[in-house]
């Protein structure tokens, strides 16, 4: 457990030369991932997996346009999964939304950035008190679902 509190997309840019990425900065402090900039001849991170739990995040942080497969945002204080918070993430597979006390409901059409979701976990969320059919609508991939 270190005690980082704000990290920057772009600091994994020069050391994957074009490798895929797994990151991993669980048990942290972070509060706020600064994105990467859309600038011209700045490469995205090749970041395929990313272990954001535990942090102190209030808000899914925008990932937008990094390859990934996988993301864990498991024990966040999350309270709102809004349309949108996975936006520019069409390649994600692997979802951990687990443990988040305080998340008292999903969006409608929440996860319709995500196409290709094929494993959901929404296991622990004790505050969790609806999860209406539109909530998984366009999840055509989905082979796993856990809201135990």
């Amino acid at each position: 457990h270190n005690q980082l509190r704000e990290v920057s997309v772009s600091a994994f840019t020069t050391h994957s030369q074009g490798r895929a990425l797994h990151v991993d900065l669980s048990h942290n402090l972070i509060h706020r991932l600064v994105p990467h900039p859309a600038r011209a001849g700045l490469p995205a991170p090749a970041i395929q997996s990313l272990n954001l739990a535990w942090n102190r995040l209030h808000a899914v942080p925008n990932l937008q346009d990094l390859p990934l497969r996988y993301l864990s945002l498991d024990g966040n204080p999350l309270a709102v999964i809004g349309p949108g918070a996975f936006a520019g993430l069409a390649g994600l597979t692997h979802l951990s939304l687990a443990s988040l006390q305080r998340l008292p409901e999903l969006a409608p059409y929440g996860f319709r950035e995500l196409p290709g979701l094929q494993v959901l976990d929404l296991s622990g969320n004790p505050k969790l008190n609806w999860a209406g059919a539109e909530v998984f609508s366009g999840l055509n991939s989905l082979q796993e679902l856990d809201l135990s």
